[in-house]
C-alpha cells in the first residue's frame, strides 16, 4: 500500500536487506523508497541508517541534500540532537544556495534546539532566517499560494518554527 500498511514493519527488514547491493539507478530508487517506507512506518533507526547512506552516496548534490534532510528528521525522532545538526549541516553543504534546502535545514536545526536541547534563544536566529528566506521565496513566486510543493512545505515549516519558538518562549 502507499503508506506501508499492508507491508508493515515486519515486512520492512527483508525488503531493506535486498536493496543493499548494486549502485545502479534502480537500486537507488529502491533504497530511497525503502528509506521513505521506514520513516512512514516510524522505524526511525532503519530510516536514519537508510537516509544517511543515501546522503553519503547519491551522485547529485540536491538528492544528497534531500537525503540529509530526511536523515535529520529521523535523528530528531530518535532524539539525537547532534546528529540532527550534523545532517542539517551536510544538507546545506550539498545544496549550496538552494533556498528550500536552506529553509528545511534551518527548521531541523531550530527544532532540535527548541525541543531536544531547550536552547530557545539559540533557535531564534535560525527561525528568523528560515522565515526571511521563506518570505522571499513567496514574494518571488507572487505569493505563497503560487509556491511549488517543496517550497510550500518549507514555507509552512518555517511558519510552524516561528510558532514553536513563540510557544517555547511562552509568547504564543
Amino acid at each position: 500500500s502507499p503508506h506501508g500498511g499492508l507491508l508493515g514493519s515486519d515486512g520492512l527488514a527483508p525488503r531493506a536487506s535486498s536493496a543493499d547491493p548494486g549502485p545502479d539507478s534502480g537500486g537507488v530508487s529502491l533504497r530511497r523508497a525503502l528509506a521513505g517506507l521506514a520513516a512512514g512506518l516510524e522505524q526511525w533507526e532503519v530510516a536514519l541508517e537508510r537516509w544517511a547512506a543515501l546522503a553519503a552516496r547519491l551522485p547529485d548534490d540536491r538528492e544528497r541534500a534531500e537525503a540529509a534532510i530526511n536523515a535529520a528528521t529521523a535523528a530528531f525522532r530518535l532524539r539525537r540532537a547532534a546528529e540532527v545538526h550534523a545532517f542539517a549541516r551536510r544538507a546545506r553543504e550539498a545544496a549550496g544556495d538552494e533556498p528550500v534546502i536552506a529553509i528545511e535545514a534551518d527548521c531541523r536545526d531550530a527544532q532540535a534546539l527548541l525541543w531536544l536541547e531547550g536552547r530557545v534563544a539559540d533557535a531564534q536566529p535560525l527561525v528568523d532566517r528560515a522565515i526571511d528566506a521563506a518570505t522571499a521565496l513567496a514574494s518571488q513566486a507572487g505569493g505563497a499560494e503560487r509556491l511549488d510543493d517543496a517550497a510550500s512545505d518549507a514555507y509552512v515549516k518555517a511558519l510552524r518554527g516561528r510558532l514553536y519558538a513563540a510557544i517555547r518562549r511562552t509568547d504564543a
